[in-house]
């Protein structure tokens, strides 16, 4: 096959009609002819032998592809092969004059200039026509568009109709910006999203100032989100507001103070809701709140902390559970102490104690109901596992304070005993027969104390007697169990008991008793078997030992103690 280059002029080519019907253009164009096409246009390569484009050029040297000299030089693309009188025409150019493609430019600038509203319209005869778009990426043949300019200057990012010079659609961020301790105008926003400038005494110091620019941490005066003169900051949301949800006060005795729904808080954090049980939540796994009278927790010994456990891991407390609801105090000298009302004394809203928990665990109600302190006095502390202090009135007996127990069930058990002396509760396994004591003269005006006394002797009497209703020797006893005298005995120091279970059982211990009843002390026995215990005590006296199996005393002795 024969291929003819030629080379047709305008005037030619005007006037040549091939038999592929196809008109050369109105330019020098560049034409291959064979016997089947004929005359056809032809791709040129500059550098490369395959063009894909009607001219394409290619380098290995880098920036050494094209290059576009003289006067103010430019490349103008079209769609019309006519240049004059397009509508739709971009070019771009480096200005060698000034005021060269636009005006204004000066020599040295790089000017792209979309020319197709020089007429007023685009080619649809719409003027919303003739911008320029920057775009990366690609899909199928076209980009996606990131940034464009309007035929009117307008800038839109991420924004394909921008109504203002610069309009963006996403976050902003600004870095290396300067700091200024004179600050003239800040940046606002209306409600329609458009920014203008107002100056910084316009709404006082209530404009935001974001420091932080420094990059360095724990510096206050670079890292903040404040005001720079002391007027309240106030947060808020809500649209024809904001309505302001949160303080923080800017001057005077209340100083950094927090309000939550208020706008004078008079405590550094304060929360108010007009709703019922919606002010302040805590959640999480084991939420809790501490209390500590140092910034730095792990160096302080004053703490405290209440919380919910949440799960069945001992949250807070030993053998707590989910669901319980905890109080500790964490200091080995912290108790609880639970307090009502307010002394007049006290310059800090003092309450009266009710009740306190000792680190023992020892409960104490009332006892520190006679103490005035801070005006004066010394608190007192539980001396029992439980203590209940009262107030009698000796001038109006039936309006002294008592401990009442109300709806209590039916059943049988011990008697509860009270010992005047030392103010203790015991229980009694026999019911005491003794009148109340009497204070002062009868009505036939004989004294009944001794009465009272030779009562309470026989009372103590008859306690015995049951306690020793059952005495032992040191073989062993066909039931199953024994319970030796001690040895020695009588004794000054220690001395040991023994006994022996040869029978399951559910609970057994060695119980001691005084002659009032009074359990001196009870010594657990958890195996079957031969044991023995040794009971020591600084006070002399008759002392009685039972073997208890089962809650039931099936032996007793009794033993003596001699002091010096």
């Amino acid at each position: 096959m024969f291929i003819l280059l030629c080379m047709y002029f305008v005037a030619q080519c005007q006037q040549h009609t091939f038999a592929q019907g196809w008109i050369a253009p109105s330019a020098t164009t560049l034409v291959g002819y064979n016997s089947t096409l004929g005359l056809f246009p032809l791709n040129v390569g500059i550098g490369l032998s395959s063009p894909n484009y009607p001219l394409q050029i290619n380098s290995s040297t880098p920036d050494n592809q094209l290059g576009i000299c003289g006067s103010d030089p430019s490349i103008r693309i079209t769609e019309a092969q006519t240049w004059t009188g397009s509508s739709d025409q971009v070019r771009m150019g480096i200005a060698t004059n000034n005021n060269a493609f636009v005006g204004g430019s000066l020599i040295g600038d790089f000017v792209i200039q979309n020319l197709s509203a020089s007429n007023g319209l685009g080619p649809s005869g719409s003027a919303t026509n003739g911008n320029i778009i920057f775009g990366t990426s690609q899909t199928i043949y076209n980009g996606l568009e990131r940034m464009r300019i309007t035929q009117e200057g307008n800038v839109g990012i991420n924004v394909t109709n921008p109504l203002a010079l610069l309009n963006t659609n996403g976050s902003l961020k600004f870095d290396g910006l300067t700091s200024t301790a004179s600050p003239v105008n800040v940046l606002v926003q209306d409600a329609s999203g458009y920014v203008y400038q107002a100056p910084y005494s316009a709404g006082g110091g209530n404009a935001w100032l974001l420091g932080g620019n420094t990059n360095v941490c724990n510096i206050p005066n670079d890292n903040f989100l404040g005001t720079l003169i002391p007027c309240n900051l106030n947060i808020g949301a809500g649209a024809g507001g904001p309505n302001t949800f949160m303080t923080v006060v800017g001057s005077g005795a209340n100083l950094g103070n927090v309000g939550v729904h208020l706008t004078s808080p008079n405590y550094p954090l304060q929360i108010d809701d007009a709703n019922p049980d919606l002010h302040l939540g805590i959640t999480g796994t084991a939420p809790s709140i501490r209390f500590s009278d140092n910034q730095v927790w792990g160096s302080s010994v004053d703490l405290g902390r209440i919380g919910l456990a949440t799960r069945p891991q001992n949250d807070f407390s030993y053998l707590s559970l989910p669901g319980d609801f905890v109080v500790q105090a964490l200091s080995s000298t912290g108790n609880l102490i639970f307090a009502t009302n307010t002394l007049t004394c006290g310059s800090l809203g003092d309450g009266v104690e009710q009740m306190r928990i000792d680190p023992n665990g020892w409960v104490g109600v009332n006892i520190n109901s006679q103490v005035t302190w801070p005006c004066g006095g010394t608190a007192n502390i539980p001396k029992d596992r439980f203590e209940v202090y009262l107030n009698p009135d000796p001038a109006n007996p039936l309006s002294q304070e008592d401990v009442r127990i109300d709806n209590l069930p039916a059943g049988s058990g011990n008697i509860v005993v009270y010992d005047p002396k030392s103010g203790r509760l015991y229980y009694s396994e026999s019911i005491s027969k003794s009148k109340p004591h009497k204070v002062g003269n009868s009505s036939d005006g004989n004294d009944n104390s001794l009465q009272d006394q030779i009562s309470e002797l026989k009372s103590e009497i008859q306690l015995l007697k049951d306690q020793l209703k059952v005495v032992n020797t040191s073989s062993t006893s066909s039931a199953g169990y024994y319970l030796e005298q001690n040895t020695p005995n009588p004794f000054s120091g220690s001395t040991t008991i023994k006994y022996g279970i040869n029978e399951d059982f559910s609970s057994a211990s060695i119980r001691i008793n005084d002659l009032t009843g009074r359990i001196i002390n009870e010594y657990a026995i958890n195996t079957k078997g031969d044991g023995n215990i040794v009971f020591e005590t600084p006070q002399s006296g008759m002392y009685i030992y039972s073997l208890v199996i089962n809650n039931e005393i099936v032996s007793s002795n009794k033993m003596q103690c001699l002091k010096d």
